[in-house]
């Protein structure tokens, strides 16, 4: 499918394969690398999912921008290897930025201390890089062996992608069009964003059950079946671990040990409560477990007899769902409430399914600020290096926070709240996986910024030879707009592919990063961009002389690029 919608932006067969390719060699050489790193450190198994869905999406991106760009430089009359080099020096040097960029998002996951969700980040990382490197190596040396040869295999009904040097098509005056009115742009299309955000507020996270599977599927039958025999909390028991220094059959851990079990038979959530004073009383004192198989051999396995009986086990089978907001309250009651009660503050643990899913978003959402606050710092700084711009980076910030705000919003009304859930082919559960917000971020903040990084490097590139505001931002869209729209239709078909995944976590992931790439590149890049540009004026260069010269530059203009004077800019 990404292939046919290439073919159909370039016009031609081999130009539209590049991508692909770039695509195909960072995936199998990051897989590669991955299986050499999963011999010394542990790889999640939803690794190769995680690189593969942004491995293929940036992978094509980078090649797009390259390849739309020498093509361009083609059509300017440069020769093919001066059209490769200023295509690197231009295009190549925002694909280095956008990786960076990118990677610098999914290092914020390094802050959850969860190992499952640092090796995914670093599989995605490590597919990031692998497809930067190829854009500025293995692709310019295939562009030099094409040349002109690029345009080949031209399909005569599909339109060839206008020269970017044509400053009067569509977009440009789209642009001009949204700058005669950018309050009404500004106002109007932040609105809708907001709007599609709210549905946020009610997010409430946890652990996908096997009802998320079809029907037919073995493991959801057999969760069903242990439900209606067993009753609900059979496939999620929680077990309860308890200090007994001094031996379980001790008199007093005996007494402490009755006490937890019969506070919580009382509670109504639970069904069933195991332990080694139930459904027998075992003698206070005894030690040898053939007496005990003897007396109950359902509590022989209860106890580490041969340490020394000085751990004991509860097993607590609730009545409810162990995936349900009622097992997530009964744990509440559990942990702070019957463990003081029992005299066992500080002696006992709880775990189990219902446990792992609540202190997993506990972790979560304890680490979320940090991560953004780490991602978005180290985003404006690199920004800020590259485009000489307080105000830029900053804006790119918050249309960023938009669109991710509005994919979140639109994946609680689907996931959450079940809107077009049978349209999805899953069932809600009236939640979000854990670890989905996080990752979102991660690589929506990431993704976002390519198109930003994109835009942007190509209005500064017409800013520093013109000088106008207004004309940067016009001809930067009309030289960018459509190879922006071409990569976002890509990836929103890549990311459908994942929303398809029987996989609900991935489904809300895939989902999630389809209509996020959609709205970025439909509103916030087609229509706020231009507004606040043109409501920002001049100001969108500034940047005060001494942070200027304190602060390291990340150049993305070519050599011989700039034409008018990289003085600090000053305004008014």
């Amino acid at each position: 499918i990404t292939l046919i919608i290439l073919v159909f932006a370039f016009g031609s067969v081999v130009a539209a394969g590049l991508p692909i390719l770039l695509a195909i060699v960072s995936l199998v050489v990051t897989l590669g690398a991955l299986f050499l790193l999963a011999g010394v450190m542990n790889m999640n198994v939803f690794v190769t999912n995680s690189a593969s869905i942004v491995g293929i999406g940036v992978g094509i991106d980078y090649a797009l921008f390259v390849v739309t760009r020498f093509r361009e430089e083609l059509k300017r009359g440069r020769e093919t290897r001066a059209a490769v080099v200023h295509s690197i020096e231009t295009s190549g040097r925002a694909v280095l930025l956008s990786g960076l960029t990118v990677v610098v998002a999914l290092a914020g996951m390094f802050l959850v201390n969860i190992s499952a969700f640092r090796s995914m980040a670093v599989g995605m990382m490590a597919v990031v890089l692998v497809a930067v490197a190829g854009a500025l190596t293995l692709l310019p040396a295939l562009l030099a062996l094409l040349g002109p040869r690029i345009e080949r295999l031209h399909l005569p009904r599909v339109r060839r992608a206008a020269p970017a040097v044509d400053r009067g098509g569509f977009w440009h005056r789209w642009a001009i069009s949204v700058m005669r009115r950018p309050w009404l742009a500004l106002v109007g299309s932040s609105a809708v964003l907001l709007l599609l955000a709210a549905p946020f507020a009610s997010l409430r996270l946890g652990q996908p059950s096997p009802r998320v599977l079809p029907a037919t599927e073995g493991p959801r039958i057999s969760a069903e079946r242990l439900a209606e025999s067993f009753g609900p909390g059979i496939s999620g028991p929680m077990e309860i671990l308890v200090q007994t220094p001094g031996g379980a059959t001790s008199v007093a851990n005996l007494a402490k040990i009755g006490a937890l079990t019969a506070v919580l038979a009382a509670d109504p959530a639970v069904a069933s409560v195991r332990s080694i004073t139930s459904p027998v009383s075992v003698p206070a004192g005894t030690r040898d477990p053939a007496t005990l198989g003897r007396l109950a051999p359902a509590v022989a396995g209860l106890v580490n007899w041969n340490k020394g009986a000085d751990l004991t086990r509860l097993t607590v089978v609730p009545a409810v769902s162990p995936s349900s907001q009622k097992a997530n309250q009964l744990l509440h009651r559990v942990r702070t409430t019957y463990f003081a009660r029992a005299g066992l503050s500080g002696q006992a643990y709880a775990g189990g399914e219902t446990a792992a899913n609540v202190d997993l978003a506990a972790e979560i959402s304890a680490r979320m600020p940090w991560v953004v606050g780490l991602v978005l710092t180290l985003s404006f700084l690199l920004l800020a290096m590259a485009f000489r711009s307080l105000l830029l980076p900053l804006k790119a910030l918050v249309m960023n926070l938009l669109s991710v705000g509005a994919a979140y919003g639109l994946i609680v009304a689907v996931f959450q709240w079940g809107w077009g859930q049978s349209l999805l082919g899953f069932t809600s559960e009236g939640n979000i996986a854990s670890f989905v917000p996080l990752f979102l971020f991660s690589i929506l903040f990431g993704l976002s910024m390519d198109y930003e990084v994109f835009l942007l490097s190509r209005m500064r590139e017409d800013y520093l030879r013109t000088g106008s505001n207004e004309l940067a931002v016009a001809q930067g869209l009309e030289a960018t707009a459509r190879t922006i729209t071409s990569a976002a239709i890509i990836m929103v078909t890549v990311f459908a592919a994942f929303a398809s995944s029987r996989v609900l976590p991935f489904k809300q992931m895939g989902f999630g990063l389809a209509v996020a790439v959609f709205l970025d590149a439909a509103v916030v890049r087609t229509v706020l961009v231009p507004a606040s540009m043109k409501l920002m004026g001049d100001w969108n260069w500034w940047m005060p002389a001494w942070l200027d010269r304190v602060l390291p530059t990340i150049k993305l203009e070519a050599h011989g690029d700039e034409s008018i004077a990289r003085e600090p800019l000053t305004v008014g």
